[in-house]
């Protein structure tokens, strides 16, 4: 298994929120899940021809 690093991030009220929500939920064990389990969809998407760069927003 790959080495995991420890990372701190800052959510703001309303991403707390949604991530103690999908926990509370019973869908992710603990926040970590909820956000690699997001990365990684993030990631799939950047595979798609007419996907947006990772980085880049959009509006």
């Amino acid at each position: 298994m790959p080495r995991r690093q420890t990372r701190t991030i800052l959510l703001s009220q309303e991403l707390d929120r949604v991530v103690a929500d999908q926990v509370a939920s019973g869908h992710y064990s603990s926040a970590s899940e909820v956000v690699r389990a997001r990365l990684r969809t993030l990631i799939e998407g950047q595979s798609s021809p007419d996907a947006t760069p990772v980085g880049d927003s959009v509006g």
